[in-house]
């Protein structure tokens, strides 16, 4: 397999060029001046065209959830994942053993169980799995594996790359690797947007082994020849479908482009019902190992509710009335658009009382950094945030998340509610305010998660009219594939050649 050619038909096949992009490069990135990414002039017209397409303020991930054809989930029945029960049952290097064991690793979770084995033999990986299932050790302890056991291709190029759709995200990585890094004598750093750039060419001048990154900062380095990929060795797309949804697939193309060989690559992601992932996927892994499990099972450590809302004053009224609950210690608030950021923070405020923050993408890196902070303090007790913004808000004082309007995404709907109750032992609670608007979408959360959510009503603010949807046009199926679904599996496999996985280790 060619890989810069099967990079260079996706691309091309993508979009015809423009004329800024007739040489198949993108314009130099230039940096925003809110700092919330350090986006190119390719993302931020990418982004404006789906926030067009979209007729919202901000970005909605498109609907998620499995869908495999019935054949292929006959050829999984079959197939046997590679697995391990512990993590002294694999062949690590001494000092990756004693990182192990110095965190106080035992059993893996399940993802771990499966992958660490493929991508320890040095396979492509695709990886579909939930948020909080463990995924970023999964890929870290090989990806450090391989770069103990080869020799450097470049002792003063990277070895080592993790692109992320978000800083946040970035910041995550980091320190998961950054745990390992002190018993395998390597360097990381994080090249990410609304930071100083400066900082960073002098930390890349250290001449670290791991990038983590997000594509417009990594390209904006690149192209000022600040950094080589040339002598990568691992390469990993963390929420590979975050970054196709944000309109990423250019600049990962043209970074990928950039490398000139092929690399073992990793692609994470909590969805693959995307076409443009597929495709994608196709076209950088090289026969990978599926790893599919099922994130659609609903959390157990909270409940969720739903609330009917007649109109915008009554789900104002009714978000109101929800925060004067006794035993909400931090909540936060989920809204469709930036715009009702501010507006519903203010409505908290003055109308509630509450000492409330708002979180979005208009925020620069300090202001953000300031909100987190005294939301973290406990000096504000209400966040309103929207979906991309709050990606890797992990803050355990949290023990309400309210919808005032739900996610197209079923994927970002678990995500929202997995904010609360997050401290073992305690139970959150998630509640939905639903107009006729979100009726359906209401539905695809319960379909995805396999359950009912029961609907509530407050006293003195019960609905006086019957919820009805409202009614959409319907979709055009691209193609009868697609519209067959089926109920997600746990499966190792690899494609296109089908071959049967080998059993290492106790299963």
């Amino acid at each position: 397999m060619n890989f810069n050619d099967d990079v260079d038909r996706y691309f091309m096949s993508k979009k015809k060029p423009t004329s800024s992009d007739q040489h198949g490069l993108p314009p130099l990135p230039v940096v925003t001046q809110d700092g919330d990414e350090s986006l190119s002039a390719v993302e931020l017209d990418s982004i404006a065209q789906l926030a067009d397409d979209s007729g919202e303020d901000d970005l909605h991930l498109a609907e998620l959830g499995a869908a495999l054809p019935d054949d292929e989930l006959a050829e999984d029945a079959d197939e046997q994942p590679l697995a391990f029960e512990s993590f002294d049952e694999l062949d690590l290097e001494p000092a990756l053993v004693a990182a192990v064991e110095q965190l106080g690793l035992t059993t893996p979770t399940e993802v771990q169980g499966i992958a660490i084995p493929h991508g320890l033999e040095g396979e492509d990986l695709l990886i579909c799995a939930h948020t909080g299932t463990g995924k970023t050790l999964a890929y870290c302890l090989p990806l450090l594996q391989r770069l103990m056991d080869q020799q450097a291709l470049d002792p003063q190029a990277p070895r080592a790359l993790v692109l992320v759709p978000t800083r946040e995200l970035g910041n995550q990585v980091l320190k998961v690797i950054a745990s390992l890094l002190p018993f395998v004598e390597m360097r990381a750093t994080l090249l990410v947007g609304g930071v100083p750039i400066g900082e960073q060419v002098r930390q890349l001048q250290e001449c670290p082994e791991i990038l983590i990154a997000t594509p417009g900062r990594l390209l904006e380095l690149v192209l000022q020849g600040e950094v080589e990929l040339h002598a990568l060795q691992a390469v990993v797309l963390d929420e590979a479908d975050r970054m196709v949804e944000m309109g990423f697939v250019k600049l990962l193309a043209e970074l990928i482009e950039r490398i000139g060989h092929k690399p073992q690559t990793w692609l994470c992601s909590a969805t693959l019902d995307n076409r443009e992932l597929e495709d994608f996927a196709e076209a950088v892994l090289n026969e990978p190992v599926e790893v599919i499990l099922s994130s659609s099972d609903a959390p157990t450590h909270l409940r969720q509710f739903a609330l009917q809302a007649d109109n915008e004053e009554h789900k104002q009224a009714l978000l109101l009335a929800l925060l004067k609950d006794k035993s909400i210690n931090q909540a936060v608030v989920f809204v469709a658009t930036r715009k009702q950021v501010d507006s519903i923070a203010q409505l908290v405020l003055r109308q509630g009382g509450l000492y409330s923050d708002g979180l979005h993408g208009d925020l620069n890196q300090g202001g953000r950094s300031d909100v987190l902070s005294r939301f973290r303090r406990g000096r504000t007790r209400v966040l309103v945030a929207t979906d991309i913004a709050s990606r890797g808000l992990d803050i355990d004082t949290i023990t309400h998340v309210i919808n005032y309007n739900l996610p197209v995404g079923a994927d970002d709907y678990v995500h929202r509610i997995g904010r609360a109750g997050r401290v073992a032992g305690s139970e959150g609670v998630a509640w939905s305010l639903v107009d006729s608007n979100d009726l359906h979408l209401l539905g695809r959360m319960e379909r995805y998660q396999g359950v009912v959510i029961p609907w509530i009503s407050l006293p003195g603010l019960e609905p006086k009219r019957k919820l009805k949807p409202k009614p959409r046009k319907p979709k055009v199926k691209k193609n009868a594939k697609a519209a067959k679904t089926a109920t997600p599996v746990k499966r190792a496999k690899r494609r296109p050649g089908k071959l049967k996985a080998k059993k290492t280790g106790k299963s």
